[in-house]
């Protein structure tokens, strides 16, 4: 999905800024090995945030956020680079879809949460 939306702003499949859209066991292959990579990504930053002295000076439960805000832009450069070693396209245009996939993966999960908040507020609404 994200690299049909990628060919359609590059001007169509076939022009000469599209990326080739892989199968969809390539493309679960890919996804699945930067979801590992990012895994491990994930792990090391949290390891070395646990081993710093400043580590003490987060408050309560922002470790996990602060943790996530570190490993983002790695997460996004692993799928960038995964991208350019499993298809045939350039880094800049893996870059573009990459960060055209984490629009969509926010936008659906904003429309997710909104659609369980209103679900949640109906439900209490007709218990009363």
């Amino acid at each position: 999905m994200t690299i049909a939306l990628h060919n359609k702003m590059a001007g169509g499949a076939e022009s000469p800024g599209s990326a080739a859209a892989p199968n969809f066991v390539k493309a679960a292959g890919i996804t699945f090995a930067a979801a590992l990579i990012n895994a491990a990504v994930g792990i090391g930053v949290a390891l070395a945030a646990k081993s710093t002295a400043a580590i003490e000076f987060v408050p309560a439960g922002g470790f996990g956020v602060l943790a996530q805000v570190v490993a983002l832009p790695l997460s996004l450069l692993t799928m960038a680079v995964m991208l350019t070693a499993m298809l045939p396209t350039t880094f800049g245009r893996a870059v573009v879809i990459t960060l055209l996939y984490l629009i969509i993966t926010i936008a659906l999960s904003l429309l997710i949460a909104v659609i369980v908040v209103v679900g949640m507020d109906a439900m209490r609404l007709a218990t009363h």
